[in-house]
């Protein structure tokens, strides 16, 4: 387990490694200490020497909640994490919008 100084240590050494702007760090206790960062919609956490990605479009539910694709791919850098899950969602997306498409044209018959 993690004191409150090793995980505010860890953590900023999280948030040099995060590109752009807008990343905040959360320190907490819960059975030791933990960190993760956040951004608006998006929190990138430690998971055994590794980082992960976790995902909400709800923005005032990040980290937990409602959350999408939890979990995904364990990186060794914390904007790996967030630059994999990003490439994932993006075929994700895209998946949903062909098939929003199909509906609407075959299912509704809609024109667009």
């Amino acid at each position: 387990m993690m004191t409150e100084v090793e995980a505010r240590a860890k953590g900023a050494a999280m948030m040099r490694k995060l590109k752009g702007t807008g990343w905040t760090l959360h320190v907490h206790e819960n059975c030791g200490w933990h960190y993760y960062a956040s951004n608006k919609y998006i929190s990138v956490h430690p998971s055994h020497d590794k980082f992960f990605v976790l995902f909400t479009i709800k923005p005032d539910v990040v980290p937990g909640g409602d959350t999408f694709w939890p979990d995904g791919e364990h990186c060794d850098d914390p904007q790996e994490a967030v630059e994999s899950f990003m490439k994932e969602a993006r075929v994700r997306l895209n998946m949903a919008r062909r098939a929003v498409e199909h509906v609407e044209k075959r299912a509704l018959g809609m024109r667009r």
